[in-house]
């Protein structure tokens, strides 16, 4: 019987999240925040013009192959792409269909591997269906993930990761060797988007057999603590092969283009790669490529008027929303505005703070656990929530809220989580249990329906607009002529 159920609970997810991704996502046919780069890069894939980016290769890759199956623009002069990093002015009548197709089809493959995920870590396709609504219907997560960026895309590999996390926690007696490569394979692809991807490295020490350490010889430690070194050279080879793939494809300099390289490089470039160490130089260029550029990013300044950044111990609250785009209407104006949910951001704080309170409540309170399968895992995913956050404090360049997203996404698990567990120990009072969550599920949808226009580029009024502001902080505004 569950297994009906679980196969309705998949269709639900699939059509709902299909709706909602794909609803006017080709609107509005104007670029917004890092479509500028990416198309530009995207589109060098698509000619074989040599260039460097600040981010890994996978991401563009994937975003010129939904304009390449398309045909969105081939009777479109797109030339002038290939002469710059950052495209100023789309040619009359560009399609933004292709370029933005790949993102969404990821942002839909996200949400109901999310599911499965809740679904794997508590068994209760109740629990599943609620956390995974949370996920849904936050507002930020849906501007961000249709556009042709990055983060929809690393965030779908990264949840793949954590399915096979999940099920290796809990049983590693079954296709063990299967498990820890496709964990490698995820982590690899989630690193090869963006190298903030490496926060899932974090996962390999909870899987070092720690109770058998004392028998650091025996048959059982070393063969777990291979199949993690394993694990994380299947990783690798995946990161490598893609920054190699990225060399094989984009082979011809355009306009002297050369990203600042020394005269061996640019010669190994024009000469064709004669040899596997010829890739392996130009892999360690691209990589010192990002870093530098990363480098060369202004730091954030909170006295300029004109600031998008915030600092990451705002990014929890909400601080600050980002207006993506605007019409040039200033009665009634349509915003692509990077807003959260703030029931579901909220819901994820209180995820946070639930499991933090728990994790000191048992070593200092001596708290009884009630599930410790579940007390584990919310252990593990606080310290993965930590492993992405602590990083972001010493980061120098200037960084955006949207940068929250994977934290986000853990927040929001964490409180699925915490539902399960509190769910096991007031099994009694079912009836207060699903009250509350409906109560909670009605309130997303219902601000969903509020912040939406700013998701789907529909008009709304600047009093209306300030109205979603729920903070001074979150700074929203209005253009002005």
């Amino acid at each position: 019987m569950q297994r009906y159920a679980l196969l309705l609970a998949i269709m639900i997810v699939t059509i709902s999240s299909f709706s909602i991704y794909f609803f006017r996502y080709n609107v509005p046919n104007s670029p917004y925040w890092d479509e500028n780069y990416h198309i530009a890069s995207a589109e060098k894939y698509l000619t074989g013009t040599f260039f460097f980016e600040p981010h890994p290769p996978l991401g563009k890759m994937l975003i010129a192959l939904g304009e390449k199956v398309t045909h969105s623009n081939s009777d479109i002069d797109k030339s002038s792409f290939n002469n710059t990093d950052f495209i100023k002015n789309f040619p009359t009548n560009y399609s933004f269909f292709g370029v933005r197709l790949l993102p969404t089809i990821f942002a839909v493959i996200a949400s109901i591997l999310f599911f499965i995920l809740i679904f794997t870590l508590t068994k209760s396709i109740i629990i599943s269906l609620a956390t995974w609504l949370f996920y849904l219907l936050d507002t930020a997560i849906i501007l961000h993930f249709r556009g042709a960026m990055l983060d929809g895309i690393q965030i779908t590999f990264s949840l793949a990761a954590l399915i096979f996390f999940a099920t290796l926690v809990q049983d590693k007696t079954k296709s063990y060797f299967w498990k820890m490569t496709f964990l490698g394979l995820f982590v690899g692809l989630a690193v090869a988007t963006k190298l903030n991807g490496l926060y899932l490295l974090s996962l390999y020490l909870f899987l070092i057999p720690w109770k058998q350490i004392r028998h650091i010889l025996s048959r059982d430690f070393c063969r777990e603590i291979i199949a993690i070194f394993y694990s994380i050279l299947v990783g690798c080879l995946v990161v490598l092969s893609i920054y190699i793939t990225h060399l094989a494809i984009t082979e011809n300099i355009v306009d002297d283009r050369t990203y600042e390289l020394d005269q061996t490089p640019i010669d190994i470039v024009k000469n064709g790669y004669k040899n596997p160490t010829d890739y392996l130089t130009m892999t360690v260029k691209y990589i010192e490529y990002e870093n530098k550029y990363n480098t060369k990013v202004p730091a954030l300044n909170l006295t300029s008027p004109t600031e998008n950044g915030s600092p990451p111990l705002t990014w929890a609250f909400g601080i600050k929303p980002i207006r993506y785009r605007y019409d040039t209407n200033f009665v009634d104006t349509s915003y692509l505005y990077l807003t959260p949910n703030p029931v579901v951001w909220g819901i994820g704080l209180i995820g946070l703070i639930l499991s933090i309170s728990l994790i000191i409540s048992k070593f200092l309170f001596k708290l009884e656990v009630v599930d410790k399968k579940l007390y584990k895992l919310i252990t593990v995913f606080c310290f993965l929530y930590l492993s992405y956050m602590v990083p972001m404090f010493f980061i120098s360049r200037v960084m955006y809220l949207y940068h929250y997203i994977p934290a986000l996404v853990i927040s929001i698990i964490l409180f699925g989580l915490n539902l399960a567990y509190l769910r096991s120990i007031y099994r009694r009072r079912e009836t207060i249990f699903t009250i509350v969550i409906a109560l909670l599920i009605a309130m997303t949808v219902y601000v969903f329906c509020l912040y939406s226009p700013l998701v789907y580029y529909k008009k709304i009024s600047c009093p209306e607009l300030k109205g979603l502001e729920i903070s001074k902080l979150w700074q929203m505004s209005c253009p002005t002529k």
